[in-house]
C-alpha cells in the first residue's frame, strides 16, 4: 500500500513507480510475519535505496491483521522476530523510517527487551532495557548509510535527533537513573 498525493495505492511491489510516491507505507501481512517472509519488503527497500535521500524519514511500516490484537506490536513474538530479521538485512532501516508515526519506536522496541507495565488512558507505558549497544548499532548504521547517501553533517545531525526524539519523546524515567561515563 502506498500513499501518493494523499491517495492510497494498492499495488504489487514489483509494479510501483517510486518516483511518483512521497510517503511509502510498507504493508506487512500477518501471513508474511507468521512465515518470517521479508522478501517483498527487501525488494521494496532495494528499490527505495536507489532514491537515497528521497525516502529518508518517509517510510512507514504497517502490520496488517493485528488491529484486534490488544498487545502492542512490540509484544508479539513473531513481529519481534520479523523486525529483527529485517534489521539484520537492512541495518540502516531507521534512516528511512518516519518519525510522524510509531514505526521507529515499534521497530526499536522489537529489537530490545521491552515490557508493558501499565495503561494510562489509551497509552501503554512500557519499561525497556537501557541497551546502549543496540542504540549505538541503530544510530551508527543509519549514520554510515547517510554518509554513503551524501548527507551533510547538518542532515545527519537532524536524522540522529529525529530518531532519538521518536524513541524517547514520550519516555519517562520511572526508576533509578542509570549512569555511564562519556569520554
Amino acid at each position: 500500500m502506498l500513499h501518493k498525493n494523499n491517495e492510497i495505492i494498492i499495488s504489487p511491489y514489483d509494479s510501483i513507480d517510486l518516483s511518483t510516491v512521497d510517503i511509502l507505507v510498507m504493508t506487512v501481512s500477518k501471513k508474511d510475519v507468521n512465515q518470517g517472509n521479508i522478501a517483498d519488503q527487501l525488494k521494496l527497500l532495494n528499490q527505495v535505496e536507489k532514491f537515497k535521500k528521497k525516502f529518508a524519514n518517509n517510510v512507514v511500516l504497517f502490520f496488517e491483521g493485528y488491529e484486534e490484537d490488544k498487545r502492542g506490536l512490540y509484544q508479539i513474538p513473531k513481529i519481534r522476530k520479523w523486525i529483527k530479521k529485517l534489521f539484520k538485512q537492512k541495518p540502516h532501516l531507521f534512516y528511512y523510517l518516519c518519525d510522524f508515526t510509531a514505526s521507529i519506536a515499534i521497530c526499536y522496541l522489537c529489537l530490545i527487551k521491552a515490557e508493558p507495565v501499565r495503561m494510562i488512558g489509551e497509552t501503554t507505558v512500557c519499561q525497556f532495557e537501557n541497551d546502549l549497544g543496540r542504540l549505538h548499532e541503530v544510530l551508527s548504521s543509519a549514520i554510515t548509510y547517510a554518509e554513503k547517501c551524501g548527507d551533510s553533517n547538518e542532515e545527519i545531525s537532524a536524522m540522529i535527533n529525529r530518531i532519538l526524539d521518536a524513541l524517547f519523546r514520550n519516555s519517562v524515567c520511572i526508576d533509578e537513573p542509570k549512569y555511564f561515563n562519556i569520554e
